[in-house]
């Protein structure tokens, strides 16, 4: 059966940049407007769910898209949304705000009628959860001066305020996000690197390989450890120089094919160099292939799904099962965003990481520098 997984990005808390409470309820232009913000790009022909709960009542809990054309073209993607929303009604109380965003509806004219019967399925497959659809609205684009009317019939319209003032995109951006210009950019961020990078680190990789083989092999228990320092080493590397040297790449790259040290450095998703470590597996994930690629791109989806980026971490979940679609880590996360799992369970996993691998002798110093100090607060808000 098909599996038709929503990009779910960052949800309000305490790890997350704020998100304010206003967000979509100074009008259905604002909240269209805001969703760039929300999913970390522009949604171009899509349907998106904008779920809102909390004490108020009007804080983000979720934002889920999907790709219009396929819930038009299958019935079995309407049905799969709505189980997964079934699913997470289960854990929290939210109301839905829904937005169709199609390049084909001409506006200010009144919807299609297929939008409103896309809207009236959604209910239909609610079937006696309490799930209410508490406003809908389609959009010819998220940008300056699109038009939008209200579901089902277009008595109330107006024109999408500029994206790039929004409140929720000032944040993120303040915050350091990237606000991509579409999917296709996000997807991009894991495109292969330029060919003279990836060839240098394939030569340094045949190089090294032979020797980091060997000390594998009689370094006995101490050698993950040693291995795990050189992926520390990197990270550390490339936040204070910005780049990465080509062997300190290709010895990170081969500690990754030790199981101890792949899951040492899932703990390296929380704590003052989550960004870091990020950022280095998207360097490998960009440069290798194989197995190895698939190691890194499943390491970054980890670290986005715990910073709270579902679009990234889809992106490397499906680089990563492209590889190897047998790859464990990769299955799971994906498994994860298809039941919208929330990023603090994830953030929970990494934590135990770094505690039982600790307990290997894998130690993260910057992390027991963070605990010793009451690190737990910052490890979050790093992360």
């Amino acid at each position: 059966m098909t599996t038709w997984r929503s990009d779910t990005p960052p949800r309000p808390d305490d790890a997350t940049p704020p998100q304010p409470d206003r967000i979509g309820l100074g009008g259905p232009g604002d909240l269209i407007a805001a969703l760039p913000g929300l999913l970390g790009f522009v949604p171009e022909d899509s349907l998106v769910l904008v779920l809102l709960g909390g004490g108020s009542g009007r804080q983000v809990m979720a934002t889920l898209r999907q790709d219009l054309p396929a819930l038009l073209a299958h019935p079995e993607a309407v049905d799969d949304l709505a189980a997964r929303l079934r699913a997470m009604r289960r854990d929290e109380q939210f109301d839905v705000l829904a937005v169709i965003v199609d390049g084909a509806w001409d506006g200010p004219s009144a919807p299609e009628a297929c939008h409103d019967w896309l809207i009236q399925q959604l209910l239909m497959r609610f079937g006696a959860a309490p799930i209410d659809v508490v406003g809908a609205v389609v959009a010819s684009a998220v940008a300056d001066g699109a038009p939008w009317t209200e579901l089902p019939d277009g008595e109330r319209c107006g024109t999408v305020p500029d994206p790039h003032a929004s409140d929720l995109t000032a944040t993120h951006v303040f915050h350091g996000r990237t606000i991509h210009g579409s999917r296709a950019e996000v997807e991009a961020v894991l495109a292969p690197d330029p060919p003279e990078l990836r060839d240098a680190l394939f030569d340094e990789l045949g190089r090294l390989a032979g020797t980091v083989l060997t000390q594998r092999r009689i370094g006995g228990a101490e050698a993950p450890a040693a291995e795990f320092d050189d992926v520390l080493a990197a990270v550390v590397g490339l936040e204070r120089c910005g780049d990465l040297a080509v062997g300190e790449a290709a010895r990170a790259a081969l500690a990754l094919g030790s199981p101890e040290v792949r899951d040492a450095a899932m703990g390296l998703a929380v704590g003052g160099r989550a960004e870091a470590a990020r950022r280095l597996w998207g360097i490998l994930a960009r440069r290798l292939e194989g197995m190895l690629r698939a190691e890194a791109a499943a390491l970054l989806a980890f670290a986005a799904y715990a910073a709270g980026d579902g679009t990234m971490a889809g992106v490397a979940v499906d680089a990563a099962l492209a590889e190897c679609p047998a790859h464990g880590l990769a299955g799971l996360l994906n498994e994860a965003l298809a039941m919208g799992l929330h990023p603090e369970r994830i953030r929970e996993l990494a934590r135990y990481a770094v505690e039982s691998s600790a307990a290997e002798g894998l130690v993260v110093p910057w992390l027991d520098e963070h605990a010793r100090g009451g690190g737990e607060a910052a490890a979050g808000a790093a992360s």
